[in-house]
């Protein structure tokens, strides 16, 4: 009769209840679109990527999609220097 209350399903009850399906879907939006942008350094790209992140991580499935996502927001100039 033990009902197991784990981390997760305390995340995931506080976010139902405080965190609106219309506030995560504008996040998921964000988080997709995120690209550095000509005012945004390189030092924040990262932080706000890692912000965002932490509100969708669901919606990311594994590393290499979330490594992926961030390496499609990078400048130009910086995403050439990491593929050359």
């Amino acid at each position: 009769m033990g009902l197991e209350f784990t981390w997760s399903k305390f995340l995931s009850e506080l976010r139902a209840k405080f965190y609106p399906i219309v506030a995560q879907r504008q996040k998921e939006k964000e988080f997709m679109e995120l690209k550095m942008s000509g005012t945004m350094t390189m030092m924040q790209y990262p932080s706000k990527f890692i912000e965002l992140f932490r509100l969708v991580s669901e919606f990311v499935s594994s590393e290499r999609s979330k490594m992926r996502r961030f390496k499609e927001g990078l400048a130009f100039y910086i995403w050439n220097q990491l593929v050359g």
